[in-house]
């Protein structure tokens, strides 16, 4: 076994995504086809009428007490600004 795993010492090195500073010109990047990243919403559309999409992703199956808990999640008070619960979709792969 290898001693490094729970040494807090890393068994391998952290290399960042990128050195190069991303840029984006807002007179060549424009929709439908580009949109340049930023905190505020495209066509100054209102954030509150937006919809919220949050991803949920597990790393190894989906087991009983792994459901158990995303039920509790689901079956919390959450609900829409319309008063509609909140939904999901599932992408699973089985191997």
């Amino acid at each position: 076994m290898d001693q490094n795993i729970c040494s807090g010492t890393p068994a391998f090195n952290l290399v960042p995504f990128s050195t190069v500073k991303y840029t984006c010109n807002p007179e060549q990047c424009r929709l439908p086809s580009c949109l340049c990243p930023s905190q505020s919403p495209p066509n100054n559309l209102n954030p509150k009428a937006i919809p919220q999409f949050v991803l949920l992703t597990f790393d190894d199956g989906i087991t009983s007490p792994t459901w158990a808990a995303v039920k509790q999640i689901l079956s919390a008070p959450h609900r829409n600004p319309n008063g509609c619960p909140i939904r999901t979709t599932w992408f699973a792969n089985s191997y």
